[in-house]
């Protein structure tokens, strides 16, 4: 007598020679998530082994992956997996495949979330903030200009400036710089008219300190998962490679090349297309090692960072894979 052991997400069901079920063992949907692989796999090796000890008996196995088993022949034969497939086709077993699925779907959606794209994201709320805090910090210079231009112009750096207006009057401002007060061009502007400018000195320094705290957090992960691309490159250039790469593992399969024009691409594509001058560097033009090169040394020393990356990727990426 044959017998055909088949497995899908619904369970493990036996088949008899005319392919009718005479055994089988399934789940319910909403237990799937808490019943690994595993579970069939135990499933399918308990039946072999049970129709294997009838006399007579010859089996066929189609499933996930089981033991070798003595007198069980692994098949694949269309014409057979065509007649045991039939017995899927019921509006019962579409809901149940559309069930289990979904469940599957929603449970690898919950497992995808790894500590790369936590870094991701908080390497893109780091570069909003920044981008939010300059253009704000402009519009605060250039009405504060109305007030106290001579200050605004004597400091660069936006949130020291940003500090000293929430801190200090215009008058000890201008003592800072040195300058009397009635030879100042800024206009006396009355409490009502200076208080929106202070206030939005005060939101900008909490853009600024947001910004601080998503910094810490980014070392810590990178401290955490990928120690030794942290030591190379830093915390925020190496989250910044991982976001342009699209993935940690995507970065680890990196040539150093390639690593080393990440953030150049448009200026990449641009030589291929026009066949102006190629990009040295992209974004590790960021690095100290690059950005206090001498200019001539500069696409050295960011070849020569762009292989330390590209092995402390792979050590920190390919070593917990063999850790695992």
């Amino acid at each position: 007598m044959e017998f055909y052991v088949f497995s899908n997400c619904l369970g493990v069901f036996v088949f008899d020679e005319s392919f009718k079920v005479v055994d089988k063992t399934d789940i319910s949907p909403k237990d799937f998530d808490a019943i690994s692989k595993s579970k069939w796999i135990e499933t399918e090796k308990n039946f072999l082994e049970k129709l294997a000890k009838q006399k007579d008996s010859k089996i066929f196995f189609a499933g996930f992956k089981s033991e070798k088993i003595e007198n069980v022949e692994i098949t694949y034969e269309s014409d057979k997996l065509t007649n045991i497939l039939k017995h899927f086709k019921s509006r019962e077993f579409f809901t149940k495949f559309y069930d289990v699925n979904l469940l599957q779907t929603k449970l690898k959606v919950k497992e995808s979330v790894k500590e790369d794209l936590l870094l991701i994201q908080s390497i893109h709320n780091i570069e909003e903030l920044d981008k939010a805090a300059n253009i704000l910090s402009k519009r605060l210079r250039e009405w504060y200009e109305l007030y106290n231009p001579e200050f605004s112009r004597s400091i660069a750096d936006h949130r020291l400036f940003v500090r000293n207006v929430i801190a200090n009057t215009k008058e000890d401002l201008l003592k800072k710089i040195n300058l009397p007060k009635e030879k100042s061009m800024g206009a006396d502007l009355a409490n009502d008219d200076y208080a929106p400018i202070k206030s939005l000195a005060t939101e900008i320094e909490t853009l600024f300190t947001l910004r601080d705290t998503q910094v810490v957090y980014v070392e810590q992960l990178t401290e955490k998962y990928c120690p030794n691309l942290k030591i190379e490159a830093g915390a925020l250039i190496a989250a910044k490679l991982i976001s342009l790469a699209g993935s940690f593992k995507k970065l680890a399969q990196l040539p150093s090349s390639t690593i080393q024009l990440l953030g150049a691409e448009k200026a990449l594509f641009r030589h291929m297309k026009t066949g102006a001058k190629p990009p040295k560097y992209g974004i590790l033009m960021q690095h100290p090692a690059v950005a206090n090169a001498e200019k001539a040394e500069k696409g050295k020393a960011a070849r020569h960072l762009a292989q330390k990356i590209a092995v402390g990727a792979r050590r920190d990426y390919f070593g917990k894979l063999e850790n695992r």
